[in-house]
């Protein structure tokens, strides 16, 4: 597990580069919903290997997640929220009916989990500001608002998902 995504950055670049594909992909709602989790999938090994005393569990065992190296690196985090930050105005473009939900939930996941911590003077930060991520979240939040179409666990994991980018944007 040490350094795993150090040492493993020709597959990060090319999973990165099938996640931008996908997300860009406004005619097939399931190419981008798999995009989002998998981009999610990577900010949490991103996350679990920034965070010290988090766990990543697996099939068989339970790893310190510090050991496995430093994150993404930043051309890499940089990149990978660029496309997410894009896929989510895409994704808000879509009329209602072919908006994929699950895909925006994964979207706003993912960033919050690269952008937990991250330094507010920091490239990726820069991008978000550049980009308007905040704005496009709060467009996001108040359309869900409006609608409250959906309840339950669905309404709180949006719920939990601004919130979380959000303290991120804040560098908290």
């Amino acid at each position: 597990m040490h350094d795993l995504l150090t040492k493993t950055q020709p597959l990060i670049e090319a999973v990165i580069s099938l996640i931008v594909t996908s997300l860009l992909d406004t005619a097939h709602s399931t190419a981008r919903t798999a995009a989002a989790s998998l981009a999610f999938n990577l900010a949490r090994l991103h996350y679990h290997t920034i965070m010290p005393n988090s766990t990543i569990q697996g099939n068989d065992s339970t790893t310190n997640a510090a050991s496995a190296g430093g994150g993404l690196d930043n051309e890499s985090a940089t990149t990978l929220v660029a496309a997410l930050v894009e896929g989510t105005a895409r994704e808000l473009d879509i009329a209602e009916a072919d908006r994929s939900e699950n895909a925006l939930v994964g979207l706003v996941l993912a960033m919050a989990l690269i952008l937990y911590r991250a330094p507010l003077d920091c490239e990726v930060m820069e991008v978000c500001r550049a980009m308007e991520l905040s704005g496009l979240v709060g467009r996001w939040a108040a359309e869900r608002q409006r609608g409250k179409k959906d309840g339950g666990q669905k309404g709180r994991g949006i719920e939990g998902a601004t919130r979380l980018l959000s303290d991120g944007l804040k560098g908290r």
